[in-house]
């Protein structure tokens, strides 16, 4: 994921929620730097762009905390859409694993960095900045867990 820019750790934001001691992985998105500082958050100017959670796969242009649209990453010219995020499954193994150990209900986001070994959780984040990963495609993910709660409830 250094390709995007090798001057900052580009970063995994992976949304979970666990309901009955059952974790899933709600929504992804990968946070890059656009220049030479050394951070990949939105409110630091950098992008992020939707990860799709099933394959791991960009499908979306990127994001700023401007709401700019970008196709590639403007530092380093990269594409963004159909890159294929390094260990996605274990990523996401990893999260949810973590997720489950919590408790038995939570949403939480959490940041993963990728390693030529493979990913490594920086930190989970009870307020997660769900804006963060709804913004990369402009569509909300809390239908998606009200579908899984009433579900878990049996309604």
């Amino acid at each position: 994921m250094q390709e995007f820019n090798s001057n900052v750790v580009n970063t995994l934001r992976i949304g979970t929620f666990c309901i009955g001691g059952k974790a899933e992985v709600f929504a992804a998105g990968l946070r890059m730097g656009v220049s030479e500082e050394c951070v990949d958050n939105l409110c630091a100017g950098g992008i992020c762009a939707n990860v799709q959670i099933f394959h791991g796969i960009i499908d979306s242009s990127g994001i700023n905390g401007e709401l700019h649209r970008f196709e590639v990453n403007p530092y380093s010219g990269k594409k963004l859409q159909g890159f294929q995020v390094p260990y996605w499954n274990e990523a996401k193994e990893m999260v949810v694993k973590s997720a489950q150990r919590l408790s038995e209900n939570n949403i939480v986001g959490w940041d993963v960095a990728i390693t030529e070994q493979g990913p490594v959780l920086l930190e989970g984040n009870p307020d997660q900045g769900t804006g963060v990963i709804q913004m990369c495609d402009g569509k909300g993910k809390y239908p998606r867990i009200q579908r899984r709660i009433k579900e878990n409830r049996g309604v």
